[in-house]
């Protein structure tokens, strides 16, 4: 039960990570290259004009393209993109998100609105660090 408890303590907006480097389907790869080395994640979400989440772009699964610079006029974003594991929505439940994450083992997961734009990303293991010391926060009342 304390579990629980601790879960309905914690908010999912306050662990939303609202900074990213975003990347739009036509973009070429070598842009995605530049992009990469803006950027402090694993991986580059894929966005249209309204910013709604088409796909993520994993930095690893890129690695056999970011050093073959005759590639890099040759393939675009969507190319390279896959969809996410899982999405969350602002509404979510905790036990949700932490159910989501225990599902796929997602490092990060996005978090989107009702109709799909882009708010940002929970990373495991910062939602995992504040539910550990709010649980010790918890027990320690």
């Amino acid at each position: 039960h304390i579990d629980h408890s601790v879960l309905t303590l914690i908010s999912l907006e306050s662990v939303i990570d609202r900074e990213y480097t975003a990347a739009t389907p036509d973009q070429s790869l070598g842009s995605l290259v530049h992009a990469i080395s803006r950027s402090n994640t694993g991986f580059l979400p894929v966005v249209d004009g309204e910013n709604i989440l088409l796909g993520e772009i994993d930095i690893n699964n890129m690695r056999h393209l970011i050093f073959r610079t005759e590639l890099y006029s040759k393939f675009q974003a969507q190319q390279v993109m896959t969809p996410p594991k899982a999405t969350l929505q602002t509404g979510d439940a905790m036990t949700d998100v932490m159910s989501k994450f225990e599902a796929t083992d997602a490092v990060y997961l996005p978090v989107v609105d009702a109709a799909g734009h882009l708010l940002g990303f929970v990373s495991r293991s910062r939602l995992y660090s504040l539910y550990r010391k709010t649980v010790a926060d918890f027990s320690a009342d």
